[in-house]
């Protein structure tokens, strides 16, 4: 007996003779198999002996049904819980952002719109695979890049404050580490070129401030390093 996950192939042997018959209609002493349910396979052999035959049952597994869970939608900042089903050892990709990728259930806090697949696995090693989608929505959000390159090369040159969300205003000030201010804004579309004074700053890390007030009121600062690179 051979056992096989559904859509794997069997390789089947015959011995005893330079040439066999199956019962799948190969004539070969090896032969592939690739059956969609449990199969008896039957190999007969002739010489001028006389023939012979011998069975072989290819049993095949089902694998399990995978269940990721329903589709999700949290705020940015939060986090969300992915509860598998289905297999008798689990994973989950990608692994970033998630507290137990091989648990069956785990705690994903993306920072982006995320697909996660599952795989889980039964007790004979047959896959079951299945996905769910974590999408990210951001209300009343900040972004504030951690590293940027005023190079000229067209890529990351300015230095913006990315809101998510609907704000009244917005303060944004960026200090060396000698706590000189080197750009300050009140506009989300005014970016740093990472001059000061016409001088392009060195290579260092920054300290920002930003003050932000939404439009039912609500005050959001936060204080970050970023890094001026080349």
């Amino acid at each position: 007996t051979d056992t096989i996950c559904l859509g794997d192939t069997a390789y089947l042997y015959a011995t005893g003779s330079d040439s066999c018959w199956w019962s799948s209609g190969l004539m070969s002493n090896a032969i592939q198999a690739t059956p969609q349910t449990t199969t008896q396979y039957i190999a007969w052999s002739n010489n001028i002996c006389g023939s012979d035959s011998d069975t072989i049952v290819v049993t095949v597994i089902v694998p399990p049904v995978a269940d990721a869970g329903p589709d999700q939608t949290i705020e940015y900042g939060q986090s969300a819980t992915l509860q598998g089903q289905g297999g008798g050892s689990y994973l989950w990709t990608p692994s970033s952002n998630l507290d137990c990728p091989d648990c069956q259930s785990t705690n994903a806090s993306p920072m982006e719109t995320t697909i996660y697949t599952l795989m889980v696995t039964d007790s004979f090693g047959c896959v079951g695979i299945d996905s769910v989608l974590l999408e990210l929505k951001y209300k009343d959000t900040l972004l504030v890049p951690n590293l940027f390159s005023p190079n000229g090369d067209g890529h990351n040159d300015l230095l913006y404050v990315r809101t998510f969300g609907e704000f009244e205003n917005i303060h944004f000030r960026l200090y060396n580490r000698w706590g000189k201010m080197v750009f300050e804004t009140f506009d989300e579309n005014i970016g740093w070129d990472g001059y000061y004074n016409g001088t392009l700053q060195p290579l260092e890390v920054y300290v920002y401030y930003l003050v932000a007030n939404t439009l039912d009121g609500k005050t959001i600062q936060q204080k970050g390093d970023i890094t001026l690179m080349r």
